[in-house]
C-alpha cells in the first residue's frame, strides 16, 4: 500500500486530485450526525466499500468520527505529518501544492488518504472553502482494522494498483 500510494501522490503532483478538475459537488447539508449504521451504509456504497467484507466495514464505520468545520478553516499545511484523512460529506476544499497548482474537491471525496498510506508528510495545504462536514479516520485505527482483516488490505492494494495503472 505504501509504495503504490507514494507513486500515486507523485503522479498527482502531491495533490489529492488532478488540478483544474472543475466545480466539485458540494453535497447535501444535514443537521444531525449519522449513526454508525448510516455510516456503514454510506461506506458500503463507496467504490472501496463494495470490495471489503461487512465486518471490516462495520469496524471502519465505528472508527469514523464526524467533524464539522467552518469555511476558511485550515485543515492542514504542506509538510505536516499525515495521521488522518477525511471523507467529505458536505462542502468543498481547496488544496494547493508547493508549486502553486490547485485542486478543489467536494462531497464524496476521500481527502489525505494517500499521504497517510504513503507515510509521507502532507503534500499540500488544504482549506475549507465552505462549511464542511466530514468523517475523519485516524491512520492508527485504519492500520488496526487492516491488521484484523488482512483480506481487506489485499483488496485495498488491488484497488490502488488499478488507479496506478489506469491513469
Amino acid at each position: 500500500l505504501q509504495l503504490i500510494a507514494r507513486r500515486l501522490t507523485e503522479r498527482r503532483g502531491h495533490l489529492p486530485a488532478p488540478p483544474g478538475g472543475g466545480e466539485p459537488d458540494i453535497g447535501a447539508y444535514r443537521a444531525c450526525s449519522l449513526t454508525t449504521v448510516e455510516r456503514l451504509i454510506e461506506l458500503r456504497s463507496s467504490p472501496l466499500g463494495a470490495l471489503i467484507n461487512l465486518d471490516a466495514a462495520a469496524d471502519m464505520a465505528r472508527a469514523t468520527q464526524e467533524v464539522r468545520v467552518p469555511a476558511g478553516t485550515c485543515l492542514w499545511r504542506a509538510g505536516e505529518p499525515a495521521r488522518h484523512w477525511l471523507r467529505l460529506e458536505f462542502g468543498r476544499v481547496r488544496c494547493e501544492n508547493a508549486s502553486g497548482q490547485v485542486a478543489r474537491v467536494g462531497a464524496g471525496f476521500v481527502l489525505g488518504v494517500f499521504d497517510c498510506w504513503a507515510d509521507q508528510p502532507r503534500g499540500y495545504d488544504a482549506f475549507a472553502e465552505t462549511d464542511l462536514i466530514a468523517g475523519r479516520i485516524d491512520l492508527v485505527d485504519q492500520l488496526a482494522i487492516l491488521e484484523s482483516h488482512p483480506y481487506v488490505a489485499a483488496q485495498m492494494g488491488r484497488f490502488l494498483a488499478r488507479h496506478l495503472f489506469d491513469g
